[in-house]
C-alpha cells in the first residue's frame, strides 16, 4: 500500500506540468529565443519527464495512472505541435527575451520586447472581456426568449379561460 502511495505521489509530481495549466518554465539565459525554441523545449520536457515504472498485473490502478500520465503527455505534445499553445509560447518567449536583452546589456531592446509583451497581454485581456460580454449577451437573449415563451403561454391560458 505504501509503495502504491509513493508511486502515485511520484506520478503526480512528475506529471504535474503535463496535467493542467502549468507549462514548463524556460530556464533563464542570455539567449534570445524564437517561438519554435520555446515549443521545442516544452516538447523536450514533456518527453523527458519520468514515468512511474510499469507495475505488475496485481497493481492495475498503478498501470491506469501510468496510462493516464502517458495520455496527458501525448495531449500536451499534440497541443504544442498543432499550435494550440502558441499564444502562451509567445508570452513566454517575450518575457524570456526581455530578460535576455537586459542580461546582454541592451535595455533599449529589452524595453521594446517588454512593450510587445504588454501589448499582447492587453490584447488578450480585451479578448477575454469581449468574450465575457458575448456570453452575457447570449444569456440575456436566452432569458428574453424564455420570457417571450412564458408570455405566450400566459396569453394562451388567459384566452382559454374566457
Amino acid at each position: 500500500m505504501i509503495r502504491l502511495l509513493k508511486a502515485t505521489l511520484c506520478l503526480l509530481l512528475c506529471a504535474a506540468p503535463l496535467l493542467g495549466g502549468h507549462l514548463p518554465d524556460i530556464p533563464s539565459s542570455a539567449a534570445v529565443l524564437s517561438l519554435v525554441d520555446v515549443k521545442e523545449y516544452w516538447v523536450y520536457i514533456a518527453l523527458s519527464a519520468p514515468l512511474t515504472p510499469e507495475a505488475s498485473s496485481f497493481h492495475t490502478e498503478q498501470n491506469a495512472a501510468r496510462a493516464q500520465s502517458i495520455a496527458a503527455r501525448q495531449r500536451l505534445i499534440e497541443r504544442v505541435r498543432c499550435g494550440a499553445l502558441d499564444t502562451e509560447a509567445r508570452l513566454v518567449q517575450l518575457q524570456h527575451n526581455a530578460a535576455a536583452w537586459e542580461t546582454r546589456g541592451n535595455p533599449t531592446e529589452a524595453a521594446r520586447v517588454e512593450a510587445q509583451r504588454r501589448k499582447l497581454v492587453e490584447h488578450l485581456a480585451r479578448l477575454e472581456t469581449l468574450e465575457a460580454q458575448r456570453a452575457a449577451a447570449v444569456a440575456q437573449q436566452q432569458s428574453a426568449d424564455s420570457l417571450k415563451r412564458l408570455e405566450c403561454q400566459i396569453a394562451t391560458l388567459r384566452a382559454g379561460c374566457r
